[in-house]
């Protein structure tokens, strides 16, 4: 009960181990009375006070809880809006490429000012130069492409050359053998095998001064034909 206002200032309180009429530990709360000059003594039970305090933490249990999961509840669909959906959609997009063509044209969201957004520009840059580079290799294999075509060219036209060189060879009725710069044996016509008595299967690649032997009239100094025409 309520005390009156005189009764609730000033008095003592004595800690009793064991009152005999609760038959437990209680608090003695003494008011001296003015007029009469009486003393009031005033027993409670020691887990009184303990009974509020244990309401006004069961109240602030409660409302942490509450707040604590409000908290997880805000953070979770902040997690799903910022992080989980935008990497669904990016896994999305690189999961619907189906060929080298669609994986090097896909281009993600990188608006997100977080880590989401930097993982998706990185992303970007990386198809950015893997595009590049199969640009330049397709560019690269087309020049290789184009410088095989010409080369074939050429040693086909080189190839109709020393045919028709041959044929011409063979067509004069003189004797023509031919050599390199060292002056070894190419080529020769018929009528050089006739004249020497070798094939020219027998005398490629050798030197001329082997096949044919030439002097002046009057020495005997044998003159190398291909060193002449070379020089």
């Amino acid at each position: 009960a309520e005390l009156p206002a005189s009764l609730q200032h000033g008095g003592s309180r004595d800690a009793l181990e064991a009152d005999p009429v609760l038959q437990d530990m209680a608090w003695a709360s003494n008011f001296d009375l003015q007029n009469p000059p009486w003393t009031l003594v005033r027993i409670t039970p020691a887990n009184e006070g303990f009974a509020g305090a244990s309401y006004l933490f069961r109240q602030s249990l409660v409302v942490t809880l509450g707040l604590v999961t409000l908290t997880l509840v805000l953070a979770f669909f902040a997690l799903r809006a910022l992080v989980i959906r935008p990497l669904r959609q990016m896994i999305d997009q690189l999961a619907g490429s189906h060929s080298v063509e669609d994986a090097l044209s896909i281009v993600l969201d990188a608006s997100a000012r977080n880590e989401v957004g930097m993982l998706a520009h990185w992303q970007n840059e990386r198809i950015r130069q893997l595009r590049e580079a199969m640009d330049n290799a397709r560019m690269a294999r087309s020049q290789l492409s184009n410088e095989s075509t010409e080369k074939k060219q050429a040693q086909d036209q080189l190839a109709r050359a020393q045919e028709r060189a041959a044929l011409a060879l063979q067509s004069v009725s003189d004797a023509v053998v031919t050599t390199d710069e060292q002056g070894r044996i190419e080529d020769m016509n018929l009528a050089a095998e006739t004249l020497t008595g070798i094939t020219l299967r027998e005398s490629r690649g050798r030197p001329l001064t082997e096949i044919v032997r030439l002097k002046t009239e009057g020495s005997d100094d044998y003159r190398n034909l291909a060193s002449m025409a070379i020089e």
